[in-house]
């Protein structure tokens, strides 16, 4: 029999079949109370300005089996005085206890694109996690990723006053400097090689000893056996995009995170499609570049052995 927390994790909707858009806001919170409870206030779309103060009131238009359709946010003003502007949005998920996802109409205030939010709930030993996840692109990122920064810091405060709790990561993508950044280069640059096929480019990216995994559970570092490995995957002409970038750095040693998609063709000419979580270590050498040492883009597949 399936548990609670198998059933939710299969429920949610893959958010990069819905948009090509990466990560560009995160919120997580853990609070303390029941599933049920919080659901009861995040899962009723129209009792979002109880927890958003930017919010004057949130509209809901229910679907035939009263699952909500779509919403209008009516936002205040931003002094005080006239009227604040209007946002609707159509449900594409809503599940009891599980979570809702939605998509920005476009054209829009914002100039925001391609946008999905995923809010999910799931059981913790503390009560309910929380995570709030924002996918768009927008003509002006700087000013939409620190707005919704700002909202997402007012949420987590709000919802952590009224049910007790943490937040425990509140997470941008805005741009990089110093060793972050290096570190992201390193892995693009990887990246790019292996997207023109160049062998010699893919392997410079990796220190000596490099240990690779070029499937669920198993790796090699054989110099022959990463040839043989990375000559087979160009076979399927794979196109990579990361849904983001988080880094880990200690020292000389950095822990690198990217949930990835890769599209390509399978060898019987029918379009591939596969996504996964890479997680990489990366060592700084002596010319201070950057080279990784363990590559498993496979870092999620414990969580599907069930």
């Amino acid at each position: 029999m399936k548990t609670y927390s198998q059933s939710h994790q299969q429920s949610i909707p893959d958010v990069t079949s819905l948009t090509p858009a990466p990560v560009r806001n995160r919120l997580r919170a853990v609070l303390h109370a029941p599933v049920p409870d919080v659901w009861e206030v995040v899962g009723d779309l129209s009792r979002m300005p109880e927890y958003s103060s930017g919010l004057e009131r949130v509209d809901v238009t229910p679907d035939t089996l009263k699952a909500p359709r779509e919403f209008v946010c009516h936002f205040k003003p931003v002094d005080g005085k006239g009227v604040g502007g209007a946002h609707r949005n159509r449900v594409l998920w809503h599940a009891e206890n599980g979570g809702w996802a939605s998509r920005d109409e476009e054209p829009n205030d914002f100039g925001v694109t391609n946008s999905v939010h995923l809010v999910t709930l799931a059981p913790s030993n503390d009560g309910t996690l929380v995570t709030w996840v924002a996918h768009y692109d927008a003509t002006d990122l700087e000013t939409n990723r620190a707005g919704l920064d700002q909202a997402f810091a007012d949420i987590g405060a709000r919802l952590v006053a009224r049910f007790g709790g943490r937040v425990i990561e509140r997470w941008t993508d805005g741009p990089r400097t110093g060793t972050e950044a290096e570190v992201i280069a390193a892995v693009e640059r990887m990246t790019d090689a292996f997207h023109r096929a160049d062998l010699d480019a893919v392997l410079a990216a990796y220190a000596d000893g490099a240990v690779v995994a070029f499937e669920p559970g198993g790796a090699v570092s054989d110099p022959a056996a990463l040839r043989g490995g990375f000559r087979m995957f160009f076979g399927f002409k794979p196109r990579f995009t990361y849904g983001g970038h988080e880094v880990l750095v200690a020292g000389d040693l950095a822990l690198h995170f990217a949930p990835w998609t890769m599209e390509g063709t399978g060898p019987d000419g029918q379009p591939l499609r596969q996504n996964g979580l890479s997680v990489a270590l990366l060592r700084r050498g002596q010319d201070d570049q950057w080279k990784l040492v363990i590559d498993n883009p496979y870092g999620d597949h414990l969580l599907h052995a069930r």
